[in-house]
């Protein structure tokens, strides 16, 4: 069955079986309209090095931030649901859709896969990574195991300031759920986290915990009301590094993780039994 796809110019391209060998080189599926025109509308570079071969460092160094800048638009289709789990990434139309040469959209999407967020299948290119109740598991048993230890660690370093700084991410999170502001939402509940993890003081702590934080965002599209409800859970656990007692807020984040966890996983399998289990406060 054929499929349309949104080109560059905003034209569709027929998918049909009279028109798939001239359109098979572009084809990336999912792209919704209103990720694409951002894209679209942003400046990210033009595609020039096509062209020319690299000049030294200067060249090097242009790539570099190309690279980034493309990083951080397919990063953004990926958590914002604009790209699925499993969608194939074209290289064809991901340079078309930003505006950028192949070497910077193939440095993107190798970082991506070290995120998590992207799985080059040999012989068939790159696709956003399927989710899976086995993997969430996975996921989660891993976090468990590394940013409970981060805010027992906070805890012990816990100040005044970092307290109301807290508050006031606390406060963004709720304001945002009243007014269902979902990407306000999620900044302001990042936000909280990795204020306790960078209040950990442990550079390898944060090394561990942000590509796992990054591939739960994957989990976490379409679903944000998994997170309703949440809030008295983050001032406890706020309130327990402000008396840095680092044990109770070790086990009050483990059970936050694991709850949402839990939510997550019977969302993509309402039979499946709870994975991850709490422990006593």
């Amino acid at each position: 069955m054929g499929r349309t796809l949104l080109l560059r110019d905003g034209t569709s391209s027929d998918t049909s079986a009279g028109g798939r060998a001239a359109s098979a080189r572009c084809e990336l599926p999912a792209i919704r309209r209103k990720g694409f025109d951002q894209i679209r509308g942003s400046s990210v570079g033009s595609c020039g090095d096509r062209q020319h071969p690299p000049r030294a460092a200067e060249d090097l160094s242009a790539n570099r931030t190309l690279a980034e800048r493309a990083i951080d638009r397919i990063r953004s289709l990926i958590l914002n649901g604009d790209v699925k789990p499993g969608d194939r990434l074209r290289l064809e139309e991901l340079s078309q859709a930003l505006q950028l040469s192949m070497t910077p959209i193939r440095e993107a999407l190798r970082r991506l896969e070290q995120l998590g967020l992207v799985q080059n299948v040999p012989h068939k290119g790159a696709r956003v990574v399927p989710t899976s109740v086995e993997e969430l598991t996975d996921l989660y048993e891993a976090r468990l195991a590394v940013e409970p230890i981060a805010v027992a660690k906070a805890a012990a370093n816990f100040t005044e300031e970092m307290y109301q700084q807290g508050l006031q991410h606390l406060q963004r999170l709720r304001s945002a759920e009243d007014a269902h502001d979902y990407p306000a939402m999620w900044r302001a509940h990042t936000d909280f986290h990795f204020l306790l993890y960078r209040a950990s003081g442990s550079a390898w702590l944060l090394r561990a915990i942000e590509p796992m934080w990054e591939r739960t965002q994957c989990y976490r599209t379409g679903y944000e009301g998994l997170m309703l409800g949440r809030d008295v859970e983050h001032y406890e656990i706020l309130e327990d590094c402000r008396k840095r007692d680092g044990a109770t807020a070790k086990r009050r984040m483990h059970n936050h993780l694991a709850r949402i966890g839990n939510r997550t996983a019977h969302v993509l399998d309402e039979t499946v039994q709870d994975p991850l289990t709490l422990v006593e406060i």
